[in-house]
């Protein structure tokens, strides 16, 4: 995220980061509050704040159906490797007050949080769907055969972290 405040004139903005095209550039015409400031430049009149890279949100996901703000004609490689971005306020301050935020996010990252929430869920439902079968069979099978699969799952856990080929089990 990157606070922009009082800006008159369009700017470059250049993200230290190797260039890809699905970085995405988002607005967001809120004030938003940094908690901690790592560094600053006074001479740029720049702050750097520590991001919490590791703080999924749901709001993460919404990245996969927002519109992003540059598009790509505004977004090209600066200094041989790094994305950047030409910044236009009149264009991107909606109120026009020269403060706004700029959410620069890269978008597979929604695709891989869509899929490990998909994923989780179908696991879900998988174990859920074995209890009940179990529990619905022989009551007296059910602890047998989770006894079974627990220890199905810890040999096949076994055999791919220790590289065997074959693994007997008596």
């Amino acid at each position: 995220m990157v606070l922009v405040k009082n800006a008159k004139q369009p700017f470059f903005l250049v993200f230290s980061e190797a260039y890809h095209s699905q970085w995405k550039l988002y607005i967001e015409d809120k004030p938003f509050k940094f908690k901690q400031i790592i560094a600053e430049y006074p001479l740029a009149r720049v702050k750097e704040a520590k991001h919490d890279w590791y703080n999924f949100t749901p709001s993460d996901i919404m990245f996969l159906f927002k519109t992003p703000a540059a598009n790509e004609t505004l977004h090209f490689v600066a200094n041989g490797y790094a994305n950047a971005w030409y910044v236009d306020p009149r264009v991107f301050d909606r109120d026009g007050d020269g403060c706004f935020t700029i959410i620069i996010y890269f978008w597979p990252q929604s695709l891989f949080y869509l899929g490990l929430f998909v994923s989780g869920a179908t696991l879900l439902c998988c174990f859920g769907y074995l209890v009940y079968d179990w529990y619905r069979s022989d009551g007296s099978k059910w602890i047998r055969r989770l006894l079974y699969f627990f220890r199905e799952v810890v040999v096949l856990v076994a055999a791919l972290f220790l590289g065997l080929r074959k693994l007997k089990v008596r």
